[in-house]
């Protein structure tokens, strides 16, 4: 598993935060082994949210089940 290019499977917890994700790649077969860990199976590349030259503001709410919210 990969974030923006960089290794982030040492010391994982968990997934990570999708805030702030734009898009996920997948490299599956022998071609995830040439970026991998000689993996077969595989790759994950997550690609975060680059910051823009103009300031914006977003603001919304999120519920979920069990009390969650954001």
């Amino acid at each position: 598993i990969f974030q923006n290019g960089f290794n982030i499977a040492r010391g994982y917890n968990g997934a990570p935060d999708t805030q702030n994700v734009q898009s996920i790649e997948v490299l599956k077969g022998p071609a995830g082994a040439l970026y991998g860990r000689s993996d077969p199976g595989g790759s994950v590349n997550i690609l975060t949210k680059q910051p823009v030259a103009r300031p914006f503001v977003e603001m919304g709410t999120l519920f979920g089940s069990f009390g969650t919210a954001r």
